[in-house]
């Protein structure tokens, strides 16, 4: 039986993300307040983005097919690394507080997909009211007061919009952008630029970027919060346009990272955590800026090692295949009416 044919230029696009989720968490390492200004420069120009981007092809591959086995899968991925996590952190000497209604840190994620993936059926029925109707939410839903980290409900709905977008029109941009010739793509990346530099310029508070708490907790009246809101989403989506329009089809070394992103998320944790101490130490005397430029090109380096090694087969498949060989034996013992919930 042949092989599952990749698309090179989705995997290529996780890659590239992947590895800014892992710099991030790194830059975060060196200067966890944002003060410093090239950190912080790159720690916007990357959060601007690279979460909405990640969704965005989260929802280009989502199927309602063998739905249960999906939902079954992050939810044992969540329980096993919030476990992981704490006893990580433990070993570290600073456990977070332990909670089983708030993934902690990175794991979000996982229960944004599950909320996420549940939506699937009703976007592949009305894709366009649910386009509409996820943006509205997205905008809106720092006028909530329950909106926190509890459940992850804040990003879940905030990030929402980028989800039901890529399952209605990614594919399509996907296909469309490799029309474009390359200097154009790279015009487009410089575009995309303008706008995240004008947050940094702005000094807008991570907890924007985040999508993690509502307006009140950011200080913002609504219609103002609301107004931020909207520009974000767009220059989100700029950037997902110009990210798609740059990228070769091409099998490299990205492309392997993006097709076992899943390890790489879950696992760079650990390498932050254990490197924490020794880049906090290294930026706690302060430096000029060329030991700034050194600084962020050394967490770059050591980001694309992580992605690496976390990317190889053994590695991924140490994560994800006993994930899902839980989540299929689970699904066996239900009746085969409930082991497709998507069918009508």
């Amino acid at each position: 039986m042949r092989g599952i044919v990749r698309d090179n230029r989705l995997d290529g696009a996780k890659g590239v993300l992947i590895v800014l989720v892992v710099l991030g968490h790194l830059l975060e390492g060196l200067d966890g307040e944002w003060e410093d200004g090239l950190v912080r420069l790159t720690l916007t120009c990357i959060y601007a983005f690279h979460m909405p981007a990640f969704v965005f092809l989260a929802g280009v591959t989502a199927k309602s097919k063998r739905l249960l086995e999906r939902l079954l899968t992050f939810a044992v991925l969540l329980v096993t690394f919030q476990c992981l996590y704490y006893l990580a952190e433990l070993w570290a000497g600073d456990p977070f507080a332990w909670s089983w209604t708030t993934p902690h840190w990175i794991l979000w994620f996982l229960l944004g997909m599950i909320g996420w993936t549940l939506t699937v059926p009703l976007v592949e029925r009305f894709p366009r009211t649910l386009a509409i109707v996820s943006v509205a939410v997205s905008i809106s839903a720092g006028l909530a007061p329950f909106a926190d980290y509890e459940f992850s409900l804040s990003r879940m709905l905030v990030f929402w919009p980028f989800f039901v977008l890529g399952r209605v029109a990614g594919p399509r941009l996907l296909k469309r952008t490799t029309l474009l010739p390359t200097w154009t793509g790279v015009g487009l990346c410089a575009v995309a630029l303008v706008p995240m530099l004008t947050l940094f310029i702005a000094d807008i508070s991570r907890g924007w970027l985040y999508g993690s708490k509502n307006f009140d907790y950011l200080d913002t009246p609504a219609l103002q919060g609301l107004l931020i809101r909207f520009c974000l989403i767009a220059i989100a989506l700029l950037a997902i346009f110009a990210l798609a329009a740059v990228l070769p089809d091409a099998r490299n070394a990205l492309a392997v990272m993006g097709e076992r992103s899943l390890s790489i998320y879950l696992l760079h944790g650990f390498a932050v955590i254990a490197l924490a101490p020794t880049l906090t130490e290294l930026f706690d005397g302060g430096y000029g800026h060329a030991i700034q430029i050194g600084a962020v090109v050394l967490c770059a380096c050591a980001a694309l090692g992580i992605a690496h090694l976390l990317a190889l087969r053994p590695v991924h498949r140490a994560v994800a295949v006993p994930a899902k060989r839980i989540a299929t034996t689970a699904t066996a013992f239900l009746p085969p009416g409930e082991r497709r919930p998507n069918r009508h």
